[in-house]
């Protein structure tokens, strides 16, 4: 899954922004203030759409104080994130200020999911059923993503026995490390090796 477009609609500072992206790679360059980390954001809550169609995962949504507001602070009526990607599959993210017909007279009219479940449908159905699969990269390095503030203060010795592939996927548009999940992670393929060369009688399997 390789973005293509973004469209941002009275998000944040953005009244209206519309972003063509280069598939390889895409920079940034602003001052402070300007709608940088807010373009990042936009990204992240359209892909939201995507972790939370899949299963026992949650993607993230819009919040509170995204929608933009005048000099006045009056907030806009609704506010949308808009993605497109490289292979045609558009959707959006649309939130109302409110649920009143006057709101929703002032909304324009929304793409929905639709086209985004019906790939995801393919990649769930395909994983399921044990076949070759790709699942989307999604990762969204934030400035304190190298934090250990998702670390518990005492190292669980009751790690997960068991992973699905969507599991990594898991809080992955987060700005914040996962250091809890990468611990269980190695504990899990550690453990795997282990039983392995027990099985095998040889201590040097790796």
């Amino acid at each position: 899954m390789i973005l293509k477009k973004l469209q941002l609609t009275n998000f944040r500072c953005f009244k209206e922004l519309s972003v063509e992206l280069h598939p390889r790679l895409n920079v940034f360059v602003g001052n402070n203030g300007k709608g940088k980390t807010a373009i990042l954001d936009g990204i992240a809550v359209g892909l939201g759409a995507v972790l939370t169609h899949l299963p026992e995962i949650k993607g993230i949504n819009f919040r509170s104080n995204d929608r933009w507001q005048d000099e006045k602070m009056k907030q806009a009526p609704y506010v949308r994130v808009m993605l497109e990607t490289t292979a045609g599959i558009r959707w959006d993210r649309t939130e109302k200020r409110d649920q009143s017909k006057q709101t929703q007279q002032e909304i324009p009219q929304d793409k929905k999911l639709g086209e985004l479940h019906q790939f995801l449908e393919e990649t769930i159905n395909g994983i399921q059923a044990d076949l070759p699969t790709k699942l989307p990269v999604l990762v969204y390095y934030g400035t304190d993503r190298a934090s250990r503030s998702s670390l518990s203060n005492s190292v669980p010795r009751d790690f997960k026995k068991t992973f699905n592939r969507f599991k990594a996927l898991e809080d992955a548009i987060k700005p914040s490390s996962r250091v809890d999940f990468m611990l269980e992670r190695f504990a899990f393929q550690e453990d795997i090796e282990r039983r392995e060369k027990e099985n095998r009688e040889d201590l040097g399997y790796r």
